[in-house]
């Protein structure tokens, strides 16, 4: 799928990382000890930028509109989704973000991605059947300060209904596993499992949390 027309400068892209994959680094090394710095090999190089892949999916999905790359490790994915709800909520420069997370299986790396993987979900401006109702952010390990700003913002005395955690086979993967249950969270609420839910994910960096709300049941066939 490639977008079109006026669409393409009207759509974003946020995506979490982790690292860079381990084969584009050793390309890229290798291509300094045989031909120094001043001639290294520009396809690994540009693969090892942090916003590699966010680069590749724009350019998959012929997306121009504003794009960013955000790694803090653990929880990237969960991250991005939170900038881009806190973006689409302050600007008008898009219509809909995809928010994006990306795994790159890591060689010989403790706590690494066990597996390449990817997930996205477009946020839109205009309304759905689910919709971010609050989004928190806090410090370090500081997880329970991230859902009491989520529910803060969501204006609610309720508790969520349901608090979506990272399941496996995702939980061993360290950007991409927040945003499986987040994906995972969206399909409940549309299936009327529930009209809320929490999202969280405690990072090493950052803490966040976001609570989604449905008034609408979507019968799929």
């Amino acid at each position: 799928m490639q977008l079109r027309g006026k669409v393409r400068e009207r759509t974003g892209l946020i995506a979490g990382v982790l690292r860079a994959s381990t084969d584009s680094l050793e390309r890229f090394h290798l291509s300094v000890e045989r031909r120094g710095l001043a001639k290294p090999d520009t396809t690994a190089f540009a693969q090892v930028l942090p916003s590699a892949a966010q680069s590749a999916c724009a350019k998959a999905l012929n997306i121009r509109g504003p794009q960013s790359t955000i790694t803090i490790g653990e929880g990237s994915g969960l991250m991005a989704s939170v900038s881009s709800a806190w973006r689409r909520a302050r600007r008008r420069d898009a219509d809909q973000i995809v928010a994006a997370a990306v795994d790159v299986m890591a060689k010989h790396v403790t706590g690494g991605a066990l597996a390449d993987a990817a997930c996205a979900l477009v946020l839109c401006t205009a309304p759905t059947a689910v919709e971010v109702a609050g989004i928190g952010l806090a410090g370090p390990d500081q997880l329970d300060e991230a859902i009491a700003e989520a529910q803060q913002r969501w204006g609610s005395n309720e508790w969520p209904e349901l608090f979506i955690e990272e399941q496996e086979p995702f939980a061993g993967m360290p950007a991409t596993s927040s945003s499986f249950a987040l994906a995972h969270a969206f399909a409940l609420l549309r299936k009327g499992r529930a009209k809320s839910a929490l999202v969280a994910s405690k990072g090493a960096t950052a803490s966040t949390a976001i609570i989604l709300t449905s008034n609408e049941v979507i019968h799929e066939t």
